[in-house]
Formats: structure tokens, C-alpha cells, sequence
């Protein structure tokens, strides 16, 4: 199958037990779901709360919730190992079954870490690159610039 699709994810208001994803995934276990409530995320279990069915002829499928949630919101994710599963012999010619599944194993990959990408921080890209180290979080401390190095550092700043 092609991928033609470039997300990563779906995410639906909760109404009833079935919700449709559209971007491609290999087995039930390469999807991660979540229920959201009040925006917060709880992760479900497969086979405990949700069954998943993968479309044979369009990219995706479908999430069955196993019971009703009272959540505002499901969100599906594709959770692809990064690993490439694809053996292809030395000398035995091009089986371009495998070579598409390789490709398309790729693809998603790649999709997932663009997702992952632009979910992170990032630095101007026209500047030059400065080394930035996030130290260790501590409760009621924010996170400052120190003003000397450029560094970070916790510091207990007054919000008001």
C-alpha cells in the first residue's frame, strides 16, 4: 500500500464505541490511544479497552472502545518501531513487495519523527546554533536564562 497520507494521528470528539484513523499502520499494536478529558491524556490498554481494525483497502481503520467513556476527546496515534524489518538476499534479484514495504516502513517512520519534531522546541534557524541544556526540573522554580553564558537555569522568579 502507498503512503499518500502524511499524518500521524487522529483526533475525534468521544460519541459511541468506533473511531476511524487514517493514517496506515502494519498491526493493531503500531497504534497508541488516548482518552482526554479535561485535557488530560490517559493512555488505553489494546485488548483490555479498545480492538483495533486495520483497512485493507484504504490507509487506516478503525478503534473500538471495548466499553463507553465519559471522555471529551480520543486521540489515535501511529507508534512505529524504529527498526527495519525488511531482508532483502545479496544476489537473489528485487522482490518489490519487500522493497515497497521497506520504503513505506520509512515513510512512517519519518512522519512520526517530523511529529515528534514539531512538538519540540527549536532555535532560529538563521542564527548559529547555541547548546541548550534544560536542567533538572524542581517544583515551584521557573526556568530562566542566567545571563552570563546563555545557560539555563532553575530560579525561584516571583510570576506576579
Amino acid at each position: 500500500m502507498t503512503i499518500s497520507n502524511s499524518n500521524n494521528r487522529t483526533r475525534l470528539a468521544v460519541s459511541g464505541l468506533t473511531y476511524d484513523f487514517t493514517f496506515t499502520i502494519d498491526n493493531e499494536a503500531e497504534i497508541l490511544v488516548y482518552v482526554i478529558t479535561d485535557d488530560v491524556a490517559s493512555l488505553l490498554t489494546l485488548a483490555t479497552d479498545y480492538t483495533v481494525s486495520i483497512s485493507s483497502i484504504v490507509e487506516g481503520g478503525t478503534v473500538t472502545l471495548t466499553g463507553a467513556s465519559s471522555a471529551d476527546e480520543i486521540l489515535m496515534i501511529r507508534n512505529k518501531a524504529y527498526q527495519q524489518t525488511a531482508d532483502i538476499p545479496i544476489r537473489s534479484g528485487f522482490n518489490e513487495a519487500v522493497i515497497e514495504g521497506a520504503l513505506d516502513n520509512l515513510e512512517m517512520q519519518i512522519q512520526q519523527l517530523k511529529e515528534l519534531l514539531d512538538f519540540s522546541v527549536k532555535q532560529d534557524l538563521t542564527v548559529v546554533p547555541v547548546p541548550v541544556i534544560i536542567p533538572t526540573p524542581e517544583d515551584g522554580l521557573a526556568l530562566v536564562w542566567d545571563g552570563t553564558a546563555g545557560a539555563l537555569r532553575n530560579s525561584p522568579v516571583d510570576a506576579g
